[in-house]
């Protein structure tokens, strides 16, 4: 499922020709027999179009009259799915043609994960960081104040530990592209409504992993073209602040 939100076409487009090739790549390997893409917009001024999707591909187009938030519209594609697996994909986000193929004949493999998640770069080629620890409010803050620095809590919540290139079990996944088993997803409900944007993701996370674990895999390749929550609008720093409000009453205030 992507959800769309007067997203840039070009990058919807870049975004829908990867999956594309990721998909094919897939089917070509026997991972996949059977795809059904959910393409869910949020009222944009002018909804997306997907001319250059191939009709192998069956799309299902949901226009919402409101704004629902990232999470509560990617519900709406859990719900309906009978899929074995459910991949959440942001529009702003470029997968390797191998993602599909490597994401979902690790969890065929590893039937204790339930989800596996991805090591990407951002726009300049930079490693994008995507997988965290449980954040602590004084990292949140020096990440959007001084986002150069990297004291130790930083560098702990954003996995600087860990060897580049090997496999390891996270905490919190990012929402840009989350590769999941459909039951789980469904057995906790999906994204809680609490959350309209940021942060639905790692409280996503800490749910599904009473069920079994994260595993962030180098083979799982992505360019993630978003992020930056500082340098945005105002109206999107409120979302990040009542998100992180909800967040931290619901699983627990951690200072460092």
């Amino acid at each position: 499922s992507i959800v769309t939100y007067n997203s840039d076409p070009a990058l919807l487009s870049e975004c829908l020709n990867s999956l594309t090739q990721a998909i094919d790549f897939a089917i070509k390997q026997g991972c996949l027999s059977h795809v059904e893409l959910f393409l869910i917009d949020n009222a944009s001024a002018q909804p997306p179009e997907l001319t250059e999707m191939p009709s192998s591909i069956p799309v299902s187009c949901i226009s919402n009259a409101n704004n629902l938030g990232f999470g509560r519209a990617h519900n709406l594609a859990i719900a309906q799915t009978t899929a074995t697996w459910h991949m959440i994909l942001n529009p702003d986000a470029i997968i390797e043609t191998n993602y599909l193929a490597n994401g979902i004949d690790y969890l065929q493999q590893q039937q204790q994960v339930v989800m596996v998640a991805p090591c990407g770069v951002d726009a300049e080629g930079h490693n994008a960081r995507l997988c965290k620890r449980y954040p602590g409010l004084f990292c949140l803050a020096v990440r959007a104040l001084l986002p150069h620095w990297k004291p130790d809590t930083v560098k702990r919540y954003e996995y600087w530990d860990t060897p580049v290139g090997e496999v390891f079990e996270t905490e919190l996944a990012s929402g840009c592209c989350m590769l999941a088993r459909t039951t789980s997803l469904k057995t906790i409900g999906g994204f809680s409504p609490l959350f309209f944007l940021y942060f639905e993701d790692f409280d996503l996370s800490i749910r599904i992993r009473t069920l079994g674990t994260i595993a962030c895999l180098p083979g799982l390749r992505l360019k993630h073209y978003g992020g930056n929550t500082a340098k945005k609008s105002p109206r999107h720093i409120g979302f990040f602040l009542a998100s992180a409000w909800a967040f931290y009453k619901r699983h627990g205030w951690q200072w460092y």
